[in-house]
């Protein structure tokens, strides 16, 4: 199971022992389809992270402005609301996540834009079901390495 290892701040040190216990990782997965977010949220929570699904780009994008905090977004890219390409530009923008992975699933034929927009993955749906544990995985150790 990968971790990210929490930090300490200076207005509140916790205890010793929490400073070093890893914490799950958070995912938020922005997706209209019932059949795809639960294929994926069975998948990425088989191993031991945290998924927050939301049906609506627009509500994605407000949770993020809220200062939500997630190690990694997977989008996919129509979506109600503001598609998935918009929200990465976005989210891009806000300063809690300019650095946070993300990775688009999608069918539409985006992958230019979105990479300009700032996607770190680029995965076709259906057939990159079955790769996004592994996408996750990379670009989750690549940050914890940044970190």
């Amino acid at each position: 199971m990968l971790t990210v290892e929490t930090k300490e701040t200076l207005e509140s040190p916790p205890p010793a022992e929490a400073a070093t216990r890893p914490r799950a990782v958070s995912i938020l997965h922005v997706e209209d389809g019932p059949e795809v977010s639960d294929a994926v949220r069975e998948l990425l929570e088989a191993e031991g992270w945290h998924v927050h699904v939301c049906p609506r780009g627009d509500e994605a994008l407000r949770e993020l402005q809220r200062g939500e905090t997630f190690d990694l977004l997977i989008l996919d890219h129509m979506l109600p609301g503001i598609n998935g390409v918009e929200l990465t530009r976005r989210a891009r923008r806000l300063r809690g996540h300019r650095r946070t992975p993300v990775i688009m699933l999608t069918a539409s034929e985006v992958e230019r834009e979105a990479r300009v927009a700032g996607v770190d993955i680029f995965l076709r749906k259906p057939e990159g079901v079955v790769s996004i544990t592994e996408a996750a995985a990379r670009l989750l150790g690549a940050a914890a390495a940044r970190d």
